[in-house]
């Protein structure tokens, strides 16, 4: 599953990267594989797309966010 999949308010654990040549930029970012990530916000084109992650808010184009492989968390 690609980060840019999840809905508002869900939850996931990184577990990836797909595009290597993003991998050190997102990294930098605090997207550091077994990190938890939540939707926080999202526009009307879902373009850029809101997330919390070390306790920080940061925002990533959907094409940056489908880059990052993810496995979902379910409460």
């Amino acid at each position: 599953m690609k980060l840019s999949d999840l809905n508002k308010g869900e939850k996931a654990i990184i577990q990836g990267y797909v595009d290597e040549e993003l991998k050190l930029k997102m990294m930098e970012m605090g997207f550091i594989i077994g990190e938890k990530i939540e939707v926080v916000e999202t526009t009307l084109f879902l373009d850029p797309i809101a997330y919390k992650i070390c306790d920080y808010i940061v925002s990533l184009r959907r094409s940056e966010a489908e880059s990052i492989s993810i496995s979902k968390i379910t409460d």
